[in-house]
């Protein structure tokens, strides 16, 4: 499933074989291909809520050509959708981002039993446990009785050290 990072084809080539609308950021086919015709919407959704596209027999993620048709230049290796959500691909929820920028605005890990980014409990104290990572290192905040303030101390880093990128709700 996982689609290597690619640069995208040059833009004349996509701009042959694509229609980008970037209000909404979906593609549509300006040619026949297969069983795919002039008109159809292009690209499909993966099972990790990426769009991608099948361009001259290469799979793209879709938010990377969205990002090329637009600014008609190549995206660097990371571009961060603002809302989190993969599928929205107009040009107004994508923005460049350094790979730790990008992790600073997801949510929870699927293994987070707490289901509070930045928040878990730590049996060897009993207690709740808040960390952030700033500059790839783990910062602890410390140990809390109460999980909410513990999300707080979370919180309260994220809007210090994260600023713009970080996720300063725990909305997931």
């Amino acid at each position: 499933m996982k689609t290597a990072f690619r640069i995208p084809p040059p833009l004349q080539k996509l701009n042959e074989l694509l229609s980008f609308d970037p209000n909404t950021g979906k593609f549509t086919r300006l040619q026949s291909a297969g069983n795919a015709k002039a008109g159809d919407a292009a690209g499909s959704i993966r099972p990790d809520g990426y769009y991608e596209l099948s361009i001259c027999g290469q799979t793209y993620l879709s938010h990377r050509i969205a990002w090329a048709m637009f600014y008609g230049e190549p995206p660097p290796e990371s571009i961060d959708h603002i809302n989190t959500d993969r599928s929205d691909n107009r040009i107004e929820n994508l923005r460049l981002a350094s790979k730790s920028q990008n992790g600073q605005n997801r949510g929870p890990n699927k293994n987070n039993k707490s289901g509070i980014k930045g928040v878990c409990w730590d049996t060897r104290v009993g207690k709740w446990l808040a960390s952030i990572t700033i500059n790839r290192k783990q910062i602890h905040l410390g140990h809390f009785k109460d999980k909410d303030i513990a999300a707080s101390a979370y919180l309260n880093a994220a809007a210090l050290h994260h600023r713009d990128f970080g996720r300063l709700t725990q909305a997931q």
